[in-house]
């Protein structure tokens, strides 16, 4: 499973390859990983940008500009950014085509993985109760948490 530091890996990938590029087609080939409908996706990701990104321990939120596309790879997802049609990865669930002609393929081998879309990032880590991301939690706070954890 993706931890949190291949997470932060993936992140990096993103921002490297496929931040500010215009998303012109989304392609799903397997609609099992969406938890939104598939028309509502390919609608709000169309004509957009993958304008920054956000990592909160597992999941990955890529600013669209006002929403969030939020990543979660499951136990075997990954990234790959490439440009022909045969370069296509094995498993890519869903391809984001740039008006580059590259393509970013969301790939979950064992179907685990899932994208959404959410208004606030805040909100949907509040009702998801996802505690402090590991990164950004002081030695205070780590104290703190584990302090309150009962075997």
């Amino acid at each position: 499973m993706p931890e949190l530091p291949e997470v932060e890996t993936f992140k990096r990938y993103l921002d490297k390859t496929s931040l500010k590029q215009l998303i012109k087609k989304v392609i799903v080939t397997d609609n099992r990983i969406l938890k939104i409908d598939e028309s509502y996706l390919k609608a709000s990701l169309k004509d957009k940008r993958f304008e920054s990104s956000i990592r909160h321990g597992k999941y990955l939120f890529v600013s669209l500009n006002p929403r969030y596309l939020i990543m979660h790879f499951g136990m075997t997802g990954d990234l790959e950014y490439y440009n022909k049609k045969e370069d296509q990865p094995k498993f890519s669930k869903v391809i984001f085509q740039f008006n580059n002609d590259f393509n970013l393929a969301y790939i979950s081998t064992r179907m685990f993985g899932k994208l959404d879309i959410v208004d606030s990032v805040e909100e949907f880590i509040k009702i998801k109760k996802i505690g402090l991301d590991a990164y950004k939690m002081s030695i205070e706070e780590f104290k703190e948490a584990v302090q309150k954890r009962t075997a």
